[in-house]
């Protein structure tokens, strides 16, 4: 994708034509956001990679727009070269066209559709498809936009739909959050005691939900959980093993969006959610995510989250060998430990995170879980840094394990904490080892 640069007006109408725009109230919104000109920062280039990597798009950005420019608050994908601002003047961006229908636009191909063909954005970021959905702030302002746009035509699906509406809805509530806090001095400095009460509160119920677990002899488990440094981010991390009816062992990790008592809150909903579908449909993890999907649809629950579920067979084979059959909802993939210090990654194709599509397929994997060989699931807290990609952090991840051999899952918990929890994580990392004894 081209880098950042101011485009000629000469090649477009410099007069946007709709009031929308240039509305008084759109635009005290606008400042009382204080999200101009500010760093990007983790929930919007969360919010943002997500919408680029479920719809395999190109680029992803979250917006806001003034009355001269669309500032880019979240840029994912976008090629800038030092010194350049993230920016596009209003009247070229494509952000304008969102605030103008006050609702979502979806262009299938910018060059022929007739609000986009003649803007020189067209040919100059190499836009030829292009879906916004709009940001609010509370009291019913378009603020900008979550956008994705791709270098190809393509036309948007329903699923496409509901992945940027689910992704916008989001953005907006972490703008009516910053908003609520930043309204005053007086108020921040109150809503920040009110939330070092919630932090404190979730770290509470959080932990008494996070309890060892109590599993069949056949396995060791070790878990831990490790706070943010930060308090008030404290969020919705969970581990979870039990025992099924048929002696199978279940292993489950998750994590919510968000960082307060009410991430804590939902995670114990979904944690119990989890657990008694696991009971009705042993067999399939997928098909106890797919349960689950459709529950949270049904009762109406607020939330998304990744969450990877494992289940070791009871039954070993003449080796002691097991059988793990795991399934995941966008979560990272876990890893498998052997005794020699080998390491296995469970990745799959990756599938959407619940809470988003309560259709959406799931799909059962299969790997052997040889005696001595432990499994280790985990929150993105481990593995996630802004000083690295996921994947470096996978590649780190390993290395660890492979100093470890064959330690007891309570050693290989405490190995993997020591060398790769950074010390100002602004995330909590849960961690589950389970290791078949054969």
């Amino acid at each position: 994708m081209p880098s950042v640069h101011e485009p000629s007006p000469m090649a477009h109408d410099l007069s946007v034509a709709n009031r929308h725009v240039h509305d008084v109230r759109r635009l005290a919104a606008v400042q009382r956001s204080q999200l101009l000109d500010t760093p990007p920062d983790e929930p919007f280039d969360r919010l943002a990679t997500l919408a680029r990597d479920l719809l395999e798009a190109k680029v992803a950005l979250v917006t806001v727009v003034d009355s001269r420019r669309s500032y880019w608050k979240a840029r994912i994908g976008v090629d800038q070269l030092p010194g350049e601002r993230p920016e596009h003047l209003v009247h070229v961006s494509f952000s304008q066209y969102v605030l103008d229908a006050r609702g979502p636009v979806l262009v299938n191909d910018t060059r022929t559709d007739p609000r986009t063909r003649t803007n020189p954005s067209v040919a100059e970021m190499q836009i030829c498809s292009w879906a916004g959905y709009p940001v609010f702030s509370p009291d019913g302002q378009v603020l900008g936009s979550l956008s994705v746009m791709d270098e190809k035509p393509r036309e948007w699906t329903e699923r496409d739909r509901l992945v940027l509406d689910t992704l916008a809805r989001a953005a907006s509530t972490e703008v009516g959050l910053r908003m609520a806090m930043a309204d005053s001095q007086r108020a921040a400095q109150r809503a920040r005691r009110v939330a070092d009460r919630s932090a404190h509160m979730a770290l509470v119920l959080q932990r008494s939900m996070l309890t060892q677990p109590s599993v069949p002899a056949y396995v060791d488990v070790a878990v831990r959980y490790q706070p943010a440094a930060e308090l008030t981010q404290v969020g919705g991390d969970w581990y979870d093993a039990f025992t099924e009816p048929d002696g199978s062992t279940v292993v489950v990790i998750g994590d919510v969006c968000g960082h307060d008592i009410e991430a804590a809150a939902l995670m114990g909903q979904l944690r119990s959610l989890v657990r008694g579908s696991c009971y009705d449909r042993a067999d399939s993890p997928a098909q106890v995510l797919r349960h689950v999907d459709r529950a949270i649809r049904g009762l109406e629950i607020d939330v998304i989250a990744t969450v990877m579920i494992a289940r070791i067979n009871p039954e070993p084979d003449a080796d002691g060998a097991r059988t793990l059959r795991w399934s995941s909802a966008g979560h990272p993939p876990g890893m498998v430990l052997a005794a020699d210090g080998t390491s296995i990654l469970l990745d799959a194709p990756p599938e959407l995170l619940l809470g988003i599509d309560p259709g959406a397929e799931r799909f059962d994997h299969e790997t052997r879980l040889a005696a001595g060989d432990t499994l280790l699931l985990y929150t993105d807290g481990l593995v996630e840094r802004p000083d690295r990609t996921i994947v470096e952090g996978l590649g780190e991840l390993a290395d660890v394990l492979s100093t470890v051999g064959a330690a007891s899952p309570e050693d290989v918990c405490s190995a993997v904490l020591a060398a790769s929890v950074d010390p100002d994580a602004r995330d909590d990392v849960a961690l589950v080892a389970v290791r078949n004894r054969g």
